[in-house]
């Protein structure tokens, strides 16, 4: 069981349960969930980026390259989720992760629970969480045009980087333009999902005219 050390002195306050951390980040769950199914999608829209970091492909349902393109067609109808299913929920959820902040006192709870895995946060000031707090929620440079504070999938991604590329507690500069840098990564994600929609529509139209994809009937009958 980990154990919450106070800031500044070293003295152990309370026990953290297990499942603790579970529970703190669970307001990040569905959208995390989310990531790692898309995850095989993005791994291949970074293969295929021009300079520009834009996706090259493209397939096109002109009639005469349909059979040409069934293959591409295909393996796209495979690989990228359905829309209506995954894709939609998806930009949801990746919307509400860059633009809606988490609450205040989850955010100071999430931070807190950060400096409980670091051994040496024993000479981190006390007043290190509210002060990643106030920077969030009270210095406009922070925020970028965006509603002050950041998302809970966002802090969470960044605690994640925190725990596996630092040995101490970072700087609060280090913390925020790691913030910043997740945020963006939920703004990038949404443009490949709107280009994955794009492919899964073309994609699904081209099989859906070669035969290979069934559309089921649509129930005509007066619904008033």
């Amino acid at each position: 069981m980990n154990q919450i050390v106070r800031p500044n002195t070293g003295d152990i306050t309370a026990p953290v349960p297990e499942d603790y951390l579970q529970l703190v980040f669970s307001p990040a769950k569905p959208t995390l969930d989310m990531i790692r199914t898309m995850q095989p999608c993005f791994s291949w829209c970074d293969k295929h980026r021009d300079s520009d970091g834009n996706i090259k492909i493209r397939i096109s349902t002109e009639k005469e390259l349909r059979e040409k393109n069934r293959e591409g067609a295909r393996f796209l109808y495979r690989m990228i989720p359905d829309q209506t299913k995954v894709l939609i929920e998806a930009e949801r959820l990746f919307h509400a992760a860059e633009h809606e902040p988490a609450p205040v006192d989850w955010l100071a709870a999430a931070v807190n629970l950060m400096l409980a895995g670091f051994p040496n946060a024993k000479g981190v000031s006390e007043h290190y969480a509210s002060g990643i707090v106030d920077a969030v929620m009270f210095d406009s440079e922070v925020w970028q045009g965006y509603r002050p504070g950041f998302s809970a999938p966002v802090v969470v991604r960044t605690i994640r980087e925190v725990k596996r590329s630092c040995t101490f507690v970072p700087a609060h500069a280090e913390f925020l333009e790691l913030c910043q840098k997740h945020r963006r990564q939920f703004q990038h994600w949404q443009y490949d999902l709107c280009h994955l929609h794009d492919l899964r529509d073309n994609a699904e139209s081209i099989l859906i005219s070669l035969g290979e994809v069934k559309v089921e009937p649509c129930d005509l009958d007066e619904p008033f």
